[in-house]
């Protein structure tokens, strides 16, 4: 119910870059990453706002939007630094967000498996001449 009185815009993502996530110096994941993006992280500080004042503790962790490629189970480091040296380039088409989901987690015995709960949608995405096109008549 939290989530469902934010009100917020559709936007673009663009994705540029790969990295990996590491625990205990191990590689974990391989990730893409997401370019800086103000409307994301208005959103997600909109949902960090709405989910604190309904009790939970904040995020302690920073803000780091990706997209995750994969999960490493034991992987040699050597493998993945020759896959990050030749993909750190990664460039994909934009990414329209019309909408944002809420996901349920649960650890399973080999790997977490994710539920899609609720969808969110977001206003559509305003035109980038619409100021324009208003004082002009169109």
């Amino acid at each position: 119910m939290a989530l469902s009185a934010l009100r917020g815009r559709g936007f673009t993502l663009l994705l540029g870059g790969v990295g990996v996530s590491e625990k205990a110096g191990r590689p974990v994941s391989l990730w893409a990453a997401v370019q800086r993006n103000p409307q994301l992280e208005h959103l997600q500080s909109k949902i960090e706002t709405a989910v604190q004042r309904i009790g939970f503790d904040p995020e302690r962790r920073r803000f780091n939007p990706h997209i995750t490629l994969a999960r490493l189970d034991n992987a040699p480091p050597h493998k993945v630094a020759e896959w990050l040296q030749a993909h750190n380039l990664l460039r994909a088409e934009p990414v329209q967000v019309s909408h944002f989901t809420l996901f349920s987690s649960r650890l399973g015995k080999d790997q977490a498996v994710y539920t899609p709960e609720v969808d969110y949608e977001l206003a559509p995405k305003e035109r980038p001449h619409a100021d324009a096109d208003r004082n002009h008549g169109a």
